[in-house]
């Protein structure tokens, strides 16, 4: 299976990690302030599940061949219901995807 960005929408990053190539550059957001919080997120935090992906983009059309890949998260306990106007809200405006 060819992994596309969508994909990754709604796993926390310990389930995205095993999908993610090892090659590109990551630019990961901390999307908390959207929900609330401060921002808190680290690198070092990167395979953690505390952390859920919101939103995600990358330069080609699967994952496997990108060589940029940007992802929004925030807190895991805190990510809205995929039918409300948070979540909406919340996955259209945290990634710039402006590759």
């Amino acid at each position: 299976m060819h992994a596309r960005a969508d994909d990754l929408v709604g796993l926390t990053l310990e389930q995205a990690l095993p999908v993610l190539p090892e090659d590109p550059t990551y630019l990961v957001q901390d999307a908390s302030p959207a929900v609330g919080e401060p921002a808190a997120y680290s690198a070092t935090e990167m395979g953690s599940p505390r952390w859920t992906v919101v939103a995600a983009c990358a330069d080609a059309d699967v994952l496997s061949e990108a060589t940029i890949i940007e992802i929004a998260v925030v807190p895991t306990g805190l990510v809205p219901d995929r039918d409300s106007e948070e979540w909406i809200s919340l996955t259209t405006h945290v990634v710039a995807c402006e590759f």
